[in-house]
């Protein structure tokens, strides 16, 4: 228990989140362990050792399958790998655990933003640029990318 009394908000927070000892699957970690573990995640994200986050991440769904955040990071993990599909699916992972998780549903929006613009672009390379649906492409790459570019510039909420 030394661990937990070195990082008391993060231990009240794993606790807040529905980690209670029972809730870690048994036989797979302590508390203490669970709590080293989102310390080691927290800081390979924060460095942007993204294949470092995503091991640790990924264990942590594991082991506390219940806890939305851990998921949400995963997800946030995996699109800035460009793995646009897998954070899509760990994003609704983070809000069937918490519905009300605002930052899941506002990285998931902007996912899916990012996919419609590749698939609209992508459409541009293999059609007739002059077909009404084709500018009608253009124009909504236009405008999604100045959502993100306004959204990206934006202080405030975690960005994918």
């Amino acid at each position: 228990m030394k661990r937990l009394l070195a990082v008391p908000g993060l231990a009240l927070a794993i606790l807040a989140s529905g980690c209670q000892p029972a809730a870690v699957r048994p036989g797979s970690a302590t508390l203490e362990d669970v709590v080293a573990l989102r310390q080691q995640a927290e800081q390979a994200y924060a460095a942007e050792d993204w294949p470092a986050a995503e091991k640790a991440y990924h264990r942590l769904t594991e082991t506390v399958p219940q806890d939305a955040e851990n998921w949400f990071r995963l997800g946030n993990v995996y699109a800035r790998l460009g793995r646009h599909q897998e954070a899509i699916a760990l994003y609704r992972e983070a809000l069937v655990r918490d519905p009300a998780h605002a930052r899941a549903w506002h990285n998931l929006g902007m996912t899916q933003l990012r996919v419609a613009t590749g698939t609209f672009v992508e459409m541009q390379a293999y059609t007739d640029p002059e077909d009404p649906v084709v500018q009608r492409a253009r124009r909504i790459v236009e405008a999604i990318e100045h959502v993100l570019g306004v959204e990206e510039t934006r202080e405030g909420g975690e960005q994918p």
